[in-house]
């Protein structure tokens, strides 16, 4: 079932079903989404006891960071350093035989000791086109595992996938016993659903994420202007509830907690330390994105969403990065710099605050300059946690692409390359085509007319200009041909004669 202005059908059904069918639900949800990123298909080519062995396929978990080619197909031969079997130092590889047909190197490499992404980096560096880890536990599934990056793995422009470790031996085994010239060839698909000429994507994110900022920032012209309304992004915010058991057991009661709301049930993490934000300003910041999503999303827009692109750009160059201003004044004044009517974000924020006041108790002194929102339930906020309870949402930012959990880093290429796998008729602009231009016929004229004033101006003032310079030549060359006739009729004699020279 396809979504309309990103309502879930999971979501909606789950609303209806009893406690105990939810947490099942969710149990199975987090185990789905774990595993079911676009689908990496693997399988062995060659030889034929492992194609054989693994004829339905090579069960992958792909990392979550560099740039996995979705859509497209890498078919490589498998190649193995055993002396740096950990890929932990730079190593290098056999140059192949120049007379034989150039084969894309699958590097493996063993899990352990190092980070996924130095494990990788230098497999790049060694030519490598993609990455296979072995798993060093041989009981832990694969579909259970993330390969995890870090803040040094944006620069890194290859995919790599981690296998267990019962594939990892059938292929260091059957290697160990080969001769020089078989090989292990591997074909992996990077596939992504593609049920429409339209994609509907997801992105799970906090607004004090440094790596959601920069891609939202990144991101918003290409999507306003070029995907425009091919594709609906519909945003979800990331919320925790509180950790301590005292909270939740003596019924959510925790109201001295500054990164919570609803005595402790919606929380988000703390954006500056000691600074002056608080996680509790970051849910306020998250209701606030969610009512102009809302509006950007209303009948009748143009692009859906852009709007709430719009303010997110002006948002994370105002307010975000190391400013970190949560206040509601920095957002009404990104809000208004790209035509947002503030009373309507501020008339959304009032109604989503719902039920009365929770009564406090004594001992708890004012908790904040407005008791009566953070007391009260908030229905974006139930809304928002009820998502990441029911779809597994384990980690931000996350895109998921036709309810697929995308891979790889996020980065301007990276995520434009997998919406485009995403549809079954891609739009211009993912063929290196310029999107439509959606100027009105009544703007072009003006800008044509505008034009030719602006030429005709431009040729009067030159005229002028060139009337000007011809009269200046004009009295120059009168004023030296004067200059020469008196120098001819001026007496010039020598220093004996004592006259002297007319200054001229």
């Amino acid at each position: 079932q396809r979504r309309v202005h990103g309502g879930s059908s999971i979501s909606i059904a789950s609303s209806f079903m009893s406690a105990r069918s939810r947490s099942i639900l969710a149990a199975l949800l987090a185990l789905f989404a774990v595993h079911a990123h676009g689908a990496v298909n693997s399988f062995f080519v060659s030889p034929p006891e492992l194609h054989s062995k693994y004829s339905s396929g090579v069960e992958t978990s792909a990392a979550v960071f560099g740039v996995l080619p979705y859509g497209g197909v890498i078919t490589g031969s498998i190649v193995y350093n055993s002396t740096v079997p950990l890929g932990c130092e730079e190593f290098t590889y056999p140059k192949s035989d120049p007379s034989k047909p150039i084969v894309p190197m699958i590097a493996l490499i063993k899990r352990g000791v190092c980070t996924f992404v130095q494990k990788v980096r230098n497999a790049e560096r060694a030519g490598a086109a993609c990455v296979v880890v072995v798993n060093d536990n041989p009981t832990q599934p694969t579909s259970s595992i993330v390969m995890g990056g870090d803040a040094s793995g944006d620069n890194i422009n290859i995919p790599s996938l981690l296998v267990s470790n019962q594939t990892g031996n059938d292929i260091l085994n059957y290697l160990a016993s080969a001769s020089d010239q078989d090989t292990v060839v591997m074909k992996i698909a990077f596939a992504m659903p593609h049920p429409d000429a339209h994609v509907e994507w997801d992105i799970i994110m906090s607004p004090d994420d440094n790596l959601t900022q920069v891609f939202l920032k990144g991101f918003e012209d290409l999507v306003v202007n070029s995907f425009r309304d091919t594709q609906l992004i519909t945003p979800h915010y990331y919320i925790t509830a509180c950790a301590e058991p005292l909270c939740w057991a003596q019924g959510y009661r925790s109201w001295n907690d500054k990164k919570c709301a609803f005595g402790g049930r919606y929380c988000a993490t703390d954006p500056d330390g000691v600074g002056p934000a608080t996680g509790r300003d970051v849910l306020k910041e998250d209701i606030r994105q969610k009512c102009i999503y809302h509006m950007s999303v209303r009948e009748g827009v143009e692009v859906p969403g852009a709007l709430w692109w719009r303010y997110m750009g002006a948002w994370v160059r105002k307010c975000g990065g190391s400013t970190k201003d949560f206040t509601a004044d920095c957002s009404k004044g990104a809000a208004q710099s790209v035509g947002i009517n503030w009373a309507d974000v501020a008339t959304c924020y009032e109604t989503s605050w719902v039920g009365q006041p929770q009564a406090l108790p004594s001992s708890v002194a004012s908790i904040d300059e407005d008791d009566s929102y953070v007391s009260r339930d908030n229905s974006i906020l139930k809304a928002e946690y009820a998502y990441k309870s029911d779809h597994g949402i384990y980690r931000i930012p996350m895109i998921k692409i036709n309810q697929y959990e995308y891979r790889g880093t996020l980065s301007k290429y990276g995520v434009s390359n997998a919406l485009c796998a995403g549809y079954d008729n891609p739009p211009q602009v993912c063929n290196g085509e310029p999107a439509a231009s959606s100027v009105s016929a009544t703007a072009v004229v003006f800008i044509v007319l505008a034009a030719v004033v602006v030429m005709v101006a431009g040729a009067l003032v030159y005229r002028r200009y060139l009337r000007r310079e011809l009269r200046r030549e004009m009295d120059d060359q009168v004023r030296n041909i004067v200059a020469e006739y008196m120098l001819l009729h001026d007496p010039v004699t020598t220093k004996e004669s004592n006259d002297t020279r007319p200054l001229l």
